[in-house]
């Protein structure tokens, strides 16, 4: 499931608390504010504190890191999207 904060997509894999519903909007709105873009990560292969940690750790990179980084985050859902259509021979796209 995912809702939009602002224009961001933001992953609700797991329920949000006071804290989270505060941080992840805050840390994911500084984020599009530097890069131009959204934060982007494979939910799948990240856990919750995971995710919110990966938020302020990638806003220390520098623009080529993170386009390259956020570039290995597509591709890693977009394997995981086409294997499911394949095991399932369903798109849900």
């Amino acid at each position: 499931m995912t809702s939009r904060i602002s224009g961001v997509v933001v992953f609700s894999y797991f329920p949000h608390n006071h804290y989270d519903n505060f941080l992840v909007p805050l840390c994911v709105g500084r984020y599009k504010a530097k890069f131009g873009f959204p934060f982007v990560i494979c939910a799948r292969e990240n856990k919750k504190a995971a995710i919110l940690s990966g938020v302020a750790q990638r806003l220390q990179n520098d623009i080529v890191t993170e386009v390259a980084t956020g570039i290995g985050e597509v591709k890693k859902i977009s394997f995981f999207r086409l294997c499911n259509i394949i095991n399932t021979g369903e798109s849900k796209l």
